[in-house]
C-alpha cells in the first residue's frame, strides 16, 4: 500500500512508515496531500493514557514496509527523521541503552522508503541502527540557534527551504530552533533513468556534484571543526546547498546516530525532528489468538496446589466476563538455554502472549530471570509476556481480585495502554466516577449494570484442554435448545452416584456439558479421550461430524399398513418415515410409543366386536379423536436456516451511521491464528438516488485490457471519467459499481477503483457489487452463455426492494446491450441509460447514434443531465410541471415515408427477379409510383416509376 504526498517537508517520516497500517484510519488525503491529525496522548479514565509500545511497532514492521512519496521538490536529500521515533522510545532524555538499541534494530530492520519526482526516484533502506555515541557540537549559551545565526551571521534559519531538524533547548524557549543537518549516511547510488537532454548535457559538466560518501564526510568534518565564533557562515552554506540533478534514480542510505548539541554550562539540548501531530489512537492492537501459561521454577510439584488454585481462579474470572479461555500450560526450568528454547518453540507455534509465573530464591535471581524473559521473549522472538511472582500469588488473600487485575494488565499491554499512572489521580477519579463503571477494556468502558454477551477484553484465546465437565440425566439431547441450566443441574450426577453405578453412562438420558456446550456420550467420549490421551483438542471439523452423526435431531415415525377401519385390508406392512408428506398422512402416523398399546388394544376390540356397530363406531371415534389430539399436541422443533439478510431489529443494534460503516470479520483457528476480513456497510437515506456504473468497458477502455494492464501499473480508464463522476456525486447522487466479476476478484477490483487518479480527481466512493459465484461460474456466464445481465437484474432488484413504492435508480452507465437490458428491467428510463464504446464515445439510449459525446463533454452539462438533488422542489414523477405540460406534437411524415419506401422495395425485389432483366449499361431502375398523404387525406408527394429500361423475358 502506498500514499501519494505532495509536500516532502511534512510527509516524509520514517515514523509514519512504521505506523503505516495503524495510521490508515487517521489519514486524510485531499488533492494528493496527506493530512495527519493532532497527536496529543489520549487520556483515559483513571489516569491511564494510551501509548505506542514495542510490540505494536514490531507488528507493523513484521512485513516489508514501504512508503512511496511523490514530491515536486528537486532537493536531492530528503528529510529522514528516524530520530523522532527514537525520541518517542527513550523520551528524549538520554542516549539509547543496549536493550533499546536491540528493540530499534528489530523494528527498523529492512524498512524501505522510496521518493519519486518526475523521472527519478530515491530508495532508502535501513540496514541497522548505529550504536556509536552522537557527535557533539559546542555553541555559546544565552541565546538560541535561531537568534545566534540571526544576530551574528545575519542568517534567518527558520526560513530555510532545505531539510532541517529541530533543536529543543530545555527550560529556555518553548519555540523550536532550527539547524540544518544531514541524518543519513549514503551507501551507494545509481543515476540516469533516462538519457539527458541537450540542456542537461550542457549544464552537467559545469556542476560540481560530489560523490555521496564525499558529501557525507565533508559535512561531518565541517560539523566537528566549525568555529561558531568565526564570522564565516561556511557551515550553513555547505550543509544547505542543493543538488539540482533531477536524473537521480536510486539511493541507498543508512541512518546516523542521534546528534546532540553541547550548550554552555554543560547543558545538552535534545535534537529531534519536527513532530507531525497524530490524534487519538496511535495503534489498534491485534487480537491475541494464542495464550500460554508457563511456570519458571525448579519445584513445580511442591507448588502444584497453589498453581492449580491460581489457574482455576483465573479461568473462572475470565468465564465470568464471558471470555472463552483456551490455554496451554508449561513447566520451564529457569536456565537461559531452556528459556530460549521455550520461546523459540512458542514463537514457531504463533503464540502471542505468555503469562510467566516466576519462582526464585532471591530478589536478584528474580530480577535477572525477568530481564532475560523480556529480552528473549519480547525482544528476540516478539512474544508479549506478563511476569507474575509466585510469592505475590501466595500472599494475596483474594485470588479473584488479583486475577482481575492481571487480566486488566494483559489487556492494557496488548492495547498499548500505559499502566504506570499517578496513583492519586487514579484514586481521585475512582471516588468520583468509577462507582458504576469498570475498566475492563482498552477502548470501551462498559457499565457494570449491562449484561455483556461478548468478551469484555480484546482477546480471543485458543483452547487446548477441556474446561468444566459435568454429567446429568436431564435427557432431551436431541433438542439442545430445550435444555436449560436449571434443568441440567436438577438432574446432575454426583460422584457418589457415579461411583455406585458407573454403567450410568449407558443411560439414554445422559447429557454431558463440556465448556458450556451439551453433548451426548458418543461425542463427549471422543472429546475426553483426545484431551486425556493426546492433550490436544479435536479439530472443529471432526467435532461437527460427530455431532451430525450422533446428535442430529430426527423424529422417526412408524406407520402400520393395518387400517383402523373395519373394512380395511388385513395385510400388514410396517415402514419407517422421518417426515410425513401431508396432514392426512400425519394423522395416520403413530407419534408416541406410549399410545401404541392402546391403539392395538382398540384394534383388537374393534375386530372382536365387529357385529356390534354401535360399539365399533364408538371405538373408532375414540381412537381417531385420540390420534388427532396427540398430533395436535406434538411439538415440532423449528429449524434455523443461514441467511445473509439481517432483520430490522438486528440492523438497529448495529448503530450504523450515515454513509460508510466499517465492519470486520474474524476467523480463529489453532494453526493459522486469526484471519481478518474488512468490509463496508453503506447506510443511505430513503430519498437517495443511485447512479449505476459497470466497470469493465465502462470505466476501463476495454473488457480484456481493463483486467490486465492495471496489474502492470497502466491506467486504462476512459479520459475524464473521474472528474465527471465526482461532479455527479457532488450534485447529490450516490454511485453503485456493478460487475459480473467473481467474488474472488473483489479485492483486486476494489483496489483498482481506488487507484484511478485523473488530474487530482478520484472515482467517488460507493458500494461495489459483484457476483457471489466462483471464477469458473462467472466465466461460464460471461463467455459461454453471455447472460451477465441475469445477475445484475437480480442484484438491482434486491436493492430496489429496500425502497418500497419508489425507484431509487436514476441513471446507468454501461458498454453492452446486456447492461441496457439490466437497467431497463429495473425501471431506469431509457433516456438516462448511457452506453460507451472503446473509443470513448458516449451515446444515450433512445437517441440517434449520431449524437455521440464523451465524459468530458458531459461534464460541461452535468447540472442539466444530473440536476442537483437540492434543486428539486417537488417529486420528479408528480409535480405541477409534469401534470400540466403538453407533449409536443411530432409530425410522423418522415417515418411514414421511410416505411412506405421500404415496403415497396421489398415487394419489387422478388417480382423483378422472375419477370424482368435489366439491360447492361442502361440507366438505373426507378422506384414504383407512390402517393403519400397525411391523415386528413391531403396529398403530399408523388414518386413516379420509369419502366423504359426493362423488357420481358421471351
Amino acid at each position: 500500500m502506498s500514499f501519494i504526498f505532495e509536500n516532502i517537508g511534512i510527509t516524509v517520516r520514517i515514523l509514519e512508515t512504521l505506523l503505516k497500517k495503524s495510521l490508515q484510519d487517521r489519514i486524510e488525503v485531499v488533492n494528493n496531500t496527506c493530512y495527519f491529525f493532532n497527536e496529543t496522548p489520549k487520556k483515559l479514565a483513571g489516569g491511564f493514557e494510551e501509548r505506542f509500545g514495542f510490540i505494536q511497532a514490531l507488528n507493523l514492521a513484521s512485513d516489508r514496509l514501504t512508503l512511496n512519496v511523490q514530491t515536486k521538490l528537486t532537493t536531492f536529500y530528503p528529510d529522514i527523521p528516524l530520530l523522532d521515533f527514537i525520541h518517542i522510545q527513550i523520551g528524549g532524555k538520554r542516549i539509547p541503552n543496549e536493550n533499546e538499541c536491540k528493540k530499534l534494530n528489530r523494528i527498523l530492520k529492512n524498512c524501505l522508503l522510496i521518493t519519486r519526482q518526475s523521472n527519478w526516484k530515491q530508495a532508502y533502506e535501513i540496514d541497522q541502527f548505529d550504536k556509536r555515541r552522537p557527535t557533539e557540537i559546542k555553541i555559546e549559551s544565552g541565546e538560541t540557534l535561531v537568534e545566534y545565526y540571526k544576530n551574528a551571521k545575519n542568517i534567518t534559519l527558520n526560513q530555510i527551504n532545505y531539510p532541517c531538524i529541530q533543536v529543543y533547548i530545555p527550560n529556555e524557549y518553548n519555540k523550536p530552533c532550527h539547524l540544518p543537518l544531514e541524518v543519513c549516511r549514503i551507501k551507494s547510488w545509481q543515476v540516469y533513468d533516462k538519457p539527458l537532454s541537450k540542456a542537461q548535457e550542457t549544464q552537467q559538466p559545469r556542476k560540481n556534484i560530489p560523490k555521496p560518501h564525499e558529501r557525507y564526510f565533508a559535512i561531518m568534518d565541517m560539523l566537528k571543526k566549525c568555529d561558531y565564533n568565526s564570522s564565516s557562515n561556511r557551515l550553513c552554506r555547505e550543509v544547505g546547498f542543493h543538488i539540482e540533478d533531477t536524473q537521480m534514480l536510486k539511493l541507498n542510505a543508512e541512518i546516523l546516530t542521534q546528534p546532540q548539541i553541547q550548550t554552555g554550562q554543560n547543558c545538552k539540548a535534545n535534537v529531534r525532528i519536527g513532530r507531525i501531530p497524530l490524534d487519538g489512537h496511535l495503534f489498534t492492537p491485534r487480537p491475541i489468538s494464542a495464550l500460554a501459561i508457563a511456570y519458571f521454577g525448579n519445584d513445580a510439584a511442591r507448588e502444584a496446589n497453589l498453581l492449580k488454585e491460581f489457574l482455576t481462579t483465573l479461568l473462572n474470572v475470565m468465564k465470568n466476563y464471558h471470555v472463552d479461555v483456551k490455554y496451554e500450560k508449561h513447566n520451564v526450568s529457569p536456565t537461559n538455554d531452556q528459556i530460549t528454547g521455550y520461546f523459540s518453540k512458542m514463537s514457531e507455534r504463533k503464540c502471542q502472549f505468555i503469562i510467566c509465573i516466576m519462582d526464585g530464591k532471591s530478589e536478584d535471581d528474580l530480577k535477572q530471570l525477568k530481564a532475560y524473559i523480556k529480552d528473549c521473549g519480547t525482544i528476540k522472538y516478539g512474544v508479549m509476556t506478563q511476569c507474575v511472582l509466585l510469592s505475590k500469588i501466595a500472599a494475596n488473600r483474594s485470588l479473584t481480585g488479583y486475577c482481575e487485575n492481571l487480566i486488566r494488565k494483559i489487556n492494557y499491554k496488548n492495547s498499548g495502554i500505559n499502566t504506570k499512572v499517578n496513583l492519586n489521580e487514579a484514586l481521585k477519579y475512582k471516588k468520583s466516577q468509577t462507582d458504576s463503571y469498570m475498566f475492563f477494556g482498552a477502548d470501551v468502558i462498559h457499565p457494570t449494570n449491562v449484561t455483556r454477551q461478548h468478551p469484555s477484553i480484546a482477546v480471543s484465546l485458543e483452547v487446548y484442554l477441556l474446561g468444566d465437565v459435568q454429567l446429568s440425566l436431564c435427557g432431551n439431547i436431541d433438542k439442545p435448545s430445550l435444555i436449560t441450566d436449571n434443568i441440567f443441574n436438577a438432574h446432575l450426577i454426583s460422584y457418589e452416584k457415579f461411583a455406585n453405578n458407573p454403567s450410568i453412562i449407558n443411560d439414554s438420558n445422559l447429557v454431558v456439558r463440556i465448556g458450556g456446550k451439551y453433548h451426548n456420550w458418543n461425542v463427549a467420549s471422543a472429546l475426553i479421550a483426545s484431551a486425556s490421551v493426546y492433550h490436544k483438542q479435536l479439530p472443529p471439523e471432526t467435532v461437527e461430524q460427530l455431532q451430525n452423526k450422533h446428535m442430529t435431531p430426527t423424529t422417526p415415525r412408524t406407520t402400520s399398513g393395518i387400517s383402523y377401519w373395519p373394512f380395511s385390508s388385513r395385510h400388514s406392512n410396517t415402514r419407517s418415515e422421518t417426515t410425513p408428506s401431508t396432514t392426512s398422512e400425519a394423522l395416520a402416523l403413530v407419534v408416541k410409543s406410549e399410545i401404541v398399546p392402546t391403539m392395538l388394544q382398540s384394534q383388537n376390540s374393534i375386530r372382536k366386536h365387529s357385529n356390534d356397530s354401535e360399539q365399533e363406531d364408538h371405538e373408532i371415534s375414540k381412537l381417531t379423536d385420540k390420534i388427532q389430539s396427540q398430533q395436535s399436541n406434538t411439538n415440532y422443533t423449528s429449524t434455523k436456516k443461514k441467511t445473509m439478510i439481517l432483520t430490522s431489529d438486528q440492523l438497529k443494534r448495529l448503530n450504523l451511521k450515515s454513509g460508510i460503516n466499517q465492519v470486520e470479520f474474524s476467523v480463529t483457528t489453532a494453526l493459522q491464528g486469526t484471519t481478518l476480513v474488512e468490509a463496508n456497510i453503506f447506510f443511505f437515506d430513503h430519498n437517495t438516488k443511485f447512479v449505476i456504473s459497470d466497470i469493465d468497458g465502462t470505466i476501463t477502455r476495454s473488457d480484456v485490457f481493463g483486467h490486465i494492464l492495471p496489474l502492470f501499473g497502466k491506467d486504462w480508464s476512459h479520459d475524464g471519467i473521474a472528474e465527471f463522476f465526482q461532479a455527479i456525486q457532488e450534485n447529490g447522487y450516490q454511485f453503485i459499481y456493478l460487475s459480473a466479476r467473481a467474488i474472488g476478484q473483489s479485492r483486486v477490483t476494489r483496489e483498482f477503483l481506488r487507484s484511478i487518479k485523473q488530474c487530482n480527481f478520484a472515482l467517488p466512493i460507493g458500494p461495489l457489487l459483484i457476483s457471489p459465484d466462483t471464477l469458473v461460474t462467472a466465466l461460464y456466464r460471461e463467455v459461454i452463455t453471455r447472460t451477465p445481465e441475469d445477475f445484475k437484474i437480480e442484484c438491482l432488484k434486491n436493492i430496489a426492494s429496500l425502497f418500497p413504492n419508489k425507484n431509487p435508480f436514476y441513471a446507468g452507465f454501461g458498454n453492452r446491450l446486456n447492461d441496457q437490458s439490466a437497467y431497463t428491467a429495473v425501471g431506469i428510463p431509457e433516456t438516462r441509460i448511457f452506453t460507451i464504446n472503446p473509443r470513448g464515445e458516449v451515446v444515450r439510449q433512445k437517441l440517434s447514434q449520431l449524437l455521440c459525446t464523451s465524459y468530458k463533454n458531459l461534464h460541461e452539462v452535468v447540472d442539466q443531465v444530473f440536476p442537483p438533488m437540492d434543486s428539486f422542489s417537488a417529486s420528479e414523477a408528480y409535480s405541477s410541471f409534469t401534470f400540466w405540460r403538453e407533449k409536443p406534437t411530432i409530425d410522423s411524415f418522415e417515418d411514414e415515408m421511410r416505411k412506405h419506401l421500404q415496403e415497396m422495395a421489398a415487394r419489387q425485389k422478388p417480382k423483378s427477379k422472375g419477370s424482368t432483366t435489366q439491360i447492361t449499361g442502361s440507366s438505373p431502375k426507378a422506384t414504383p409510383t407512390i402517393t403519400l398523404t397525411k391523415g386528413a387525406g391531403e396529398k403530399v408527394l408523388t414518386i413516379a416509376q420509369v419502366t423504359e429500361n426493362t423488357v420481358k423475358k421471351p
